[in-house]
């Protein structure tokens, strides 16, 4: 089945300019946040744009569970916002 539609062409060059522009405001996000982390304060600004190059931001919601005790822990989180509680049984 065919039918009529309007088309949106963006242009190599200009989605490039608006993805890289979105990449270096999330990075700079990233290194002021991080900067703040007293844990990295022995980093250089270097080291902490890498992690900020890498980074990867999750929601979480009241009640969520980040990880629970025993399961193997692979992942380094830091709260960019809100609050956690952790618990040991």
């Amino acid at each position: 089945m065919t039918s009529d539609c309007k088309l949106f062409a963006l242009n190599r060059e200009t989605f490039n300019y608006v993805v890289k522009g979105a990449a270096i405001q999330k990075r700079n996000r990233y290194e002021k946040f991080l900067s703040k982390i007293e844990l990295l304060d022995t980093m250089d600004p270097y080291e902490r744009s890498k992690i900020a190059d890498v980074i990867k931001t999750k929601h979480y919601k009241k009640g969520d569970y980040v990880i629970k005790q025993g399961e193997k822990g692979n992942t380094f989180y830091f709260i960019e916002k809100g609050n956690a509680i952790a618990t040991k049984k």
